[in-house]
C-alpha cells in the first residue's frame, strides 16, 4: 500500500479561516496527516481544533504570525517567515 500524503495547510487571517477554511481542513484532518500553520486564533476555534473527533488526524498547529504577531520591517519578517517554512518542510516532509 502507498504511503500517505502529509497535508501543510496554511490558514491566511484568521476571520478567513473561521469563515471556510475550516471546513476544508475539517475534511483533510479526517482523510490525511495534517499540520496546520496558523495565525493567532481565539480561544473557542483553538479548543475545537483539539477535538480529535473533528479533526482526528490534525498533527499540530504551528502559529505563523504573519498578520498577527509583532511589527517588524520588511526584511526581518522575510527572513523570519524564510526559516520558519525551511524548518517545517525539513521536520515534517510534506
Amino acid at each position: 500500500m502507498a504511503e500517505k500524503i502529509k497535508i501543510v495547510f496554511y490558514t491566511s487571517g484568521p476571520w478567513i479561516f473561521r469563515a471556510s477554511s475550516i471546513g476544508y481542513l475539517y475534511e483533510m484532518a479526517r482523510a490525511y496527516p495534517v499540520v496546520l500553520l496558523a495565525e493567532e486564533l481565539d480561544d473557542e476555534t483553538e479548543e475545537a481544533l483539539k477535538n480529535k473527533k473533528l479533526f482526528p488526524k490534525l498533527e499540530e498547529i504551528i502559529p505563523v504570525r504573519q498578520f498577527t504577531g509583532p511589527k517588524m520591517n520588511l526584511f526581518a519578517k522575510n527572513r523570519y517567515l524564510c526559516c520558519l517554512a525551511k524548518d517545517i518542510v525539513r521536520r515534517h516532509k510534506p
